[in-house]
């Protein structure tokens, strides 16, 4: 928000305000979706659009890094590779190609929406590149953990009051610091679902007061 505030003239600074993305609201929005038996699956999601801008030439050390959370994590827990577009799925031919590594592969952009939401609502945690990776799994009450290429999706987890669920994918320790993440999620699932929803409640007061405004307006 106030990177695009700066953009503008000063006149015009004040008349923009924050309104997150409709997917963060998706339980509020459909409130009568039916309960859920979530699974012990990880879903797992990697962007290759602006591919030099996200890695920087490092994507092999970050493929290193990943593989090793892979092979840990994938003893205790299924991991599930969401591909958000054909694009996504490259990462599944390095894995394999580079570490014999075959993950089962949910093809959301075959899907309908219900079923996107059917998707992210059962694992019980959901770490991702695209910015979609973490709002969806936001907006259905999964846990969220985002691997930062770009400021867009640490602005999101800053937004919702949880920097420490975002990891800048060029950190030296990436693989370390993901796992131990990744295992603080699992153990405290419950408690951060709860923080989710609380949030959420938040975030749907704020899109209720902005529509207002705006319907006062016209």
């Amino acid at each position: 928000m106030n990177i695009v505030r700066d953009a503008l003239p000063g006149s015009l600074k004040d008349k923009v305000v924050y309104q997150p993305c409709p997917t963060t609201l998706i339980n509020s929005i459909y409130s009568d979706l039916p309960p859920i038996d979530k699974k012990p699956i990880v879903s797992l999601n990697f962007a290759f659009d602006r591919f030099e801008e996200r890695y920087s030439g490092r994507f092999d050390m970050v493929l290193q890094e990943i593989a090793n959370v892979i092979s840990t994590i994938g003893k205790d827990f299924e991991i599930v590779y969401y591909a958000h577009s054909p694009g996504d799925k490259r990462f599944l031919n390095a894995l394999r190609g580079a570490y014999d590594i075959l993950l089962r592969c949910e093809d959301l952009y075959r899907m309908k929406p219900d079923e996107i939401i059917k998707s992210y609502r059962t694992p019980y945690l959901s770490v991702g590149v695209r910015g979609h990776a973490g709002l969806i799994p936001f907006g259905v009450g999964t846990v969220p953990i985002g691997l930062v290429t770009h400021r867009k999706v640490k602005a999101f987890f800053e937004d919702i009051n949880r920097p420490d669920l975002a990891i800048n994918i060029h950190d030296k320790d990436l693989g370390a610091r993901l796992e131990d993440k990744i295992r603080y999620c699992l153990d405290n699932r419950r408690n951060l679902e709860v923080d989710i929803a609380r949030c959420q409640t938040d975030i749907y007061k704020i899109t209720k007061n902005n529509v207002n405004s705006i319907l006062d307006a016209l």
